[in-house]
């Protein structure tokens, strides 16, 4: 088994093409990916996991989600990166993503969604793509609050 084969069967508990088990509340669709979320607070940090599904690729390879914390003035406060895994997603397929903000975000806060990878139909080389969009911290009511990490 060669590398690629050994990460591979690391990580295909990851991919699935089923539905999540708990219902993704947030949700943003372009033509290439379906990306769904969760934001949950816990102690002074902002969890936010969901899934990302490949709905345009053949295979998309080396993606990496950025999560950008805005302020008032569109100043950035926090920014973290999550490198998908499986490193490879057939369409159809769908990884896992966690990224932790470093604080709490108040309701209203700008979070700005940046997504990159190489796409490819097969025989083509790929193509290098990148996307944005932009989603608004709910009220708290509507976050699930979740308990402090124990260490």
């Amino acid at each position: 088994m060669g590398v690629r084969g050994f990460f591979q069967r690391l990580f295909q508990d990851r991919v699935t093409e089923k539905e999540p088990a708990v219902p993704l509340p947030f949700s943003h669709s372009e033509f290439d990916l379906q990306l769904a979320w969760n934001v949950s607070t816990t102690g002074t940090g902002t969890l936010l996991s969901g899934e990302v599904k490949n709905l345009r690729w053949a295979h998309l390879e080396g993606a990496e989600l950025w999560i950008t914390a805005l302020d008032a003035t569109g100043e950035n406060v926090a920014r973290e990166v999550c490198y998908l895994l499986p490193n490879l997603l057939r369409q159809g397929d769908t990884a896992q993503f966690a990224i932790r903000l470093p604080l709490a975000l108040p309701p209203g806060t700008r979070l700005q969604f940046t997504y990159r990878y190489r796409g490819s139909d097969g025989g083509d080389g790929g193509t290098t793509w990148s996307q944005s969009f932009e989603f608004t911290v709910p009220a708290a009511e509507e976050l699930r609050q979740q308990p402090e990490a124990r260490r």
